[in-house]
């Protein structure tokens, strides 16, 4: 017996041919009654395989009889022992032939005596397909899942491996390859990037991770679909691309502010806003809210980088500022597992940037240029003048009035058979122009990357050539490695720099059809025939000559330094800092006002200054303790942030030449706002990964923020999840249909907070005005005297919200078609909030902490499919469904707060309260109303809706009852095509809600074809009249309808040149 494991061994030694490999010879054999070490040996000596067997289980396997030609040894083994006792196994390179009836493992492999198998050290060095070593690749032996990293050669150690293990060498972002030893003690292992998406990498907080791995719930768009959306800000390039994310933008201006609101609203207080946490190459990016006039908001978003003035954009988001094509990556983190490392500031989530990197390689230049084409593909179907006119006489006649040059100057005085198409005039198709090239390219030691961009855009509005947004970015890279790979270097940078010209008229579509022209012969703006009306106050187009200019800066940058002090041990530092600078005015000319007056001309000066710097020291550590891989990480934070605005407001010009310096102003008046906040924490994870089958992580975070007060200062957030990969378990891989390659299974639980935007509101802050733009206060002996200019509240404290999270991913034939799923909970409570106060303390709100607790709950799915992965042609799908559910589960007190008439317990924080449209009254012609009490008046908002005394009984939910998207990649040789879809089901208000017949304002061709016109028409639109509306239909149910809409998202086509050889 000791003969024959010597045997064995040698065999396991000097054998290295892989036995099924493509390169195996094949064998043609013809016998008959042959025994079967007969056959044995011609395959050995037409293919080198060798065979371990016993005699005797060469004589149970009686006389052979075979024919084969050309076929591979797999394939003659079987014709040769199918009707024998004899089985077979591969162990390495060699074949081992027992009895069928032998122990076998739990996977139904034979089980071979351990002893026969000699034990050694093996070494090997991991590359990828650049020829870069792959510091931290992970090398395991499958069979006892013992493990070790690669280290900053890229090279690893294992012990006491057997000459018939297999090895798993893998590495984020990679395929993974499984090596058998045999006889083997030196690898070299070269592993290619991923096509899997579920192992493809994705950017979590403070590390990377993978859609198998991760604990959180993240989503990632790349930078390939970042690339094929025609936009100028990245974030409207994860509309509906993103399970749980709702995209909106504030208006149509291209730099205006995006409403970002990541599964639902967490806060009642209508002042606060929605955003995430935005985190850029690793910089925390300056949000402030400050602003006098245009502030930031839950309906409009955040004012951006616009901190003071006024501008039509109502903003200036920093991402337009930003060059899509810089970004490598936009990961969401979505949970509290996801986001807890980055505690209060995540609690509407965190949305991470990643710009490219340089790639080791030739130097390469990409440059681009282009033109893109927008138009508004669609118009109101308004009246013509025909119409319009007989609308306005019957209006008249309704309301027992005559034409006059006082009432209806447009059928009185002016030209009647004028007819003009004012959204056609006004409302311009807009082209833009943009050019880009970037450099890259490095060493296996130093990469860098250097791209540049100028675009020239303009806005589809009203007289497109006026509405210009002009912007240029640069963008830095470069990553560096020490000689021995232990020290790491990383820098980066992006500068962008936007100018805005903007005007406005948002009256385009109902403008009256028979007006007289914009321009009188001279070019001035046309008020003499308004002014010969008696009506040169309403004069329509005086916006086209009040433009608001606006000019952005935005520098975002860090400086990343690491060291390996040993393998599996990283320390760490980030320094970062960012800028952002706003300038902008809005004139009044002299030229844009009424010459009757005698006006003067007024400008609004706006200056903002938003920086912030961070430093982020950190320690990673990772090593294989058991049969898993402990993952632990721990860092700080510091990060300070300041803010500044000013604005002006200069008045009594004599002349537009004199409207760009405040300085040549009769009079002027000034606002002036600071904010100044400190932020540290301390954050750490551990994450224990058993076999890549039970993954279990903790994390959390102890902050500390400026903006509270003594002894409220820090707080502390955490959360806890677990992962199970079922398909890892033999029993249910055995039970499982061969094409179901993953099931998993995660949950977690944790706790996310917020602190306030606003800084120092326990603090007591003092002015000579009573609010902004104020009348001063009026000295008394020459002593100026100051007033309190808001409430002061000490005992507010950190808000915490709790969230769970569970999910589920689902692969088939070899993750080719994969499944995610998710369901949520988050409860806010403890809010911090404006509280709403009675006037007569002086002030309409304070600072503090909210007992209003809100939930939100929901539904993620997302489903990614290769459908055809041909070699000419692949087509690639994916689905993404989201729908969440906002409550106010409860709110002591609400009674005593202004709530009380706008929020029902139990009620989404987005429901409105309407008054119940009941249709046009067929008598009367007049829209009619549910009197709900019978009392005879229409009451509403006084008190709780629906309740006494109130007349709303319909409750509308304006948030969305679901988004879902598709979207579809095909590649025919060198062409690409992608066509994205998506779909929003939610209420919307009414294009048109005031009367019809009111001077200078069209309606629709509907309501002019549908409307009431005697007693007993049963109409959907009320009788023409002049008046006004009778305020209640905008207020009504009758003025919302189902606003769900199907999208063409996106089209994109490209054809990529054949690459010369």
């Amino acid at each position: 017996m000791k003969i024959l494991k010597l045997l064995f061994f040698l065999i396991c030694l000097f054998t290295s041919v892989n036995l099924f490999a493509q390169q195996t010879p094949t064998v043609t054999i013809s016998v008959k009654n042959a025994p079967l070490e007969t056959v044995l040996a011609q395959i050995k000596k037409q293919t080198g395989i060798s065979f371990f067997y016993d005699k005797e289980i060469l004589a149970t396997a009686g006389k052979i009889t075979v024919q084969a030609e050309k076929a591979d040894p797999q394939t003659v083994l079987n014709q040769c022992l199918k009707n024998t006792p004899v089985t077979y196994t591969v162990v390495g390179n060699i074949i081992v032939l027992a009895n069928k009836n032998s122990k076998k493992n739990e996977d139904g492999t034979l089980k071979l005596n351990n002893n026969l198998f000699s034990q050694a050290t093996v070494h090997g060095t991991v590359y990828n397909i650049h020829g870069t070593r792959l510091n931290g690749a992970t090398a395991i032996v499958k069979r006892t899942r013992q493990g070790t990293n690669a280290d900053e050669n890229g090279e690893f150690v294992l012990d006491n491996v057997r000459t018939n293990d297999t090895l798993r060498i893998s590495y984020m972002g990679y395929g993974t390859e499984e090596l058998p030893v045999a006889a083997q003690n030196e690898f070299n292992i070269q592993l290619k990037e991923t096509t899997n998406e579920l192992d493809a990498v994705e950017v979590q907080a403070y590390g990377t991770t993978t859609k198998r791995l991760a604990i959180g719930e993240i989503s990632q768009v790349n930078a390939h679909d970042i690339e094929r959306q025609p936009v100028t800000n990245p974030l409207l390039a994860l509309k509906a691309m993103v399970p749980g994310l709702l995209i909106s933008p504030t208006s149509g201006y291209s730099n205006a502010p995006v409403k970002v609101e990541i599964r639902g609203r967490t806060s009642i207080d209508p002042t606060s806003i929605s955003d995430p946490l935005y985190v850029i190459d690793g910089v925390p990016l300056v949000q402030s809210n400050i602003g006098a006039f245009q502030s930031s908001s839950y309906k409009n978003g955040s004012t951006g980088l616009q901190q003071a003035g006024i501008t039509y954009s109502g903003g200036q988001s920093p991402f337009a500022n930003i060059n899509p094509d810089d970004i490598e990556s936009i990961s969401v983190l979505k949970d509290a597992a996801a986001t807890a490392m980055y505690g209060s500031r995540a609690g509407n989530g965190v949305i991470i940037i990643t710009t490219k990197k340089g790639k080791t390689g030739e130097t390469k230049i990409v440059a681009t240029a282009g033109e893109r084409i927008s138009r508004v593909i669609g118009h109101y179907d308004m009246l013509n003048t025909s119409q319009y006119l007989q609308m306005r006489r019957e209006a008249l006649m309704n309301d027992g009035l005559s034409p006059t040059v006082a009432n209806a100057p447009d059928l009185a005085l002016w030209d009647t058979n004028r007819n003009t198409d004012w959204q056609k005039q006004l409302w311009k198709s807009a082209r833009s122009t943009f050019a880009q090239a970037a450099i890259s390219g490095g060493s296996e030691l130093t990469t860098f990357r250097v791209s540049g961009r100028y675009s020239a855009a303009k806005d589809v509005a009203p007289l497109s050539d006026l509405n210009t947004n002009k912007s240029a970015n640069v963008s830095f890279n470069l990553d560096h490695h020490s000689a021995n790979h232990k020290l790491t270097v990383l820098v980066s940078a992006t500068y962008g720099y936007n100018s805005v010209n903007q005007i406005t008229n948002g009256l385009a579509s109902t403008l009256a059809p028979s007006l007289p022209p914009i321009y009188d012969d001279k070019g001035n703006l046309n008020y003499a025939d308004w002014n010969n009306a008696g009506i040169g106050f309403s004069f329509p187009f005086a916006s086209l000559l009040q433009p608001s200019r606006s000019s952005t800066d935005l520098l975002n940058s860090s400086f990343r330094v690491g060291y390996q002090v040993i393998s599996g041990l990283n320390v760490s530092v980030l320094l970062g800092y960012n800028l952002g600078l706003n300038n902008n005015n809005t004139i009044t000319p002299i030229a844009s006002q009424n010459p009757l007056f005698a006006p003067t001309g007024q400008a609004y000066f706006g200056n903002s200054k938003t920086n912030g710097w961070n430093i982020t020291p950190q320690i990673d550590y990772n090593r294989y303790i058991g049969k898993g891989k402990l993952t632990a990480i721990i860092g700080a934070n510091l990060n300070s942030t300041t803010a500044s605005g000013v604005t002006t407001f200069g008045f009594g010009y004599t002349s537009d030449n004199l409207l760009k310096s405040v300085n040549n102003a009769a009079f002027s008046s000034t606002n002036q706002s600071n904010s100044q906040s400190k932020y540290v924490d301390v954050h750490g994870s551990l994450n224990y990964n058993w076999a890549d089958k039970y993954i279990v992580e903790v994390s959390g975070n102890y902050d500390g923020s400026s903006n509270f007060g003594p002894g409220r200062q820090f707080g502390a957030f955490g959360v806890v999840g677990a992962s199970w990969i079922a398909t890892e378990e033999k029993w249910l891989r055995s039970a499982l249909p061969s094409w179901v390659s993953l099931v998993k299974l995660k949950a977690s639980y944790g706790t996310t907070g917020q602190y306030p935007n606003v800084a120092y509101q326990y603090l007591s802050q003092w002015a000579s005005t009573p609010a902004a733009f104020g009348t001063p206060l009026y000295s008394y002996n020459g002593v100026v005297p100051l007033v309190p200019i808001h409430a002061v509240n000490q005992d507010y404290h950190w808000e915490t919200d709790k969230e769970l999270n569970m999910a589920m991913d689902l692969g088939f034939v070899n993750d080719r078609y994969s499944i995610h799923a998710a369901v949520y909970r988050k409860r806010s409570n403890n809010q911090l909030a404006l509280i709403p106060t009675p006037i007569f303390t002086g002030f309409p709100n304070v600072q503090g902490n909210s007992q209003a607790n809100v939930q939100n709950s929901g539904l993620e799915l997302s489903l990614n499919a290769r459908l055809i992965d041909a070699k000419d042609f692949t087509w690639q799908a994916n689905i993404f469904f989201s729908h969440n559910e906002n409550k106010l589960l409860a709110f002591p007190g609400i009674q005593y707060t202004s709530y009380y008439t706008t929020q029902l317990v139990g009620k989404s924080l987005n429901t409105v309260y309407l008054l119940h449209y009941k249709g046009v009254d067929p008598q009367t012609g007049q829209r009619s109303y549910e009197d709900r009490n019978k009392d005879g008046i229409i009451l509403q908002g006084n008190t709780l809706p629906g309740g006494a005394g109130d007349d709303r009984v319909t409750a509308i939910d304006l948030s969305p009852k679901f988004e879902t998207s598709m979207v579809n990649r095909f590649n025919y040789k060198g062409i690409s095509l992608d066509v994205q879809f998506s779909y929003r089901k939610m209420m919307a208000l009414i294009p048109s809600t005031g009367a019809a017949g009111v001077f200078n304002a069209n309606v629709p061709l509907d309501v002019f074809n549908n409307h009431w016109q005697k007693p007993g028409d049963i109409s959907p639109y009320p009788r023409f009249t002049t008046l006004s509306s009778d305020g209640y239909f905008d207020k009504s149910d009758g003025a919302y309808t189902d606003g769900s809409y199907l999208r063409l998202q996106n089209v994109a086509i490209s054809y990529s040149l054949p690459v010369g050889r």
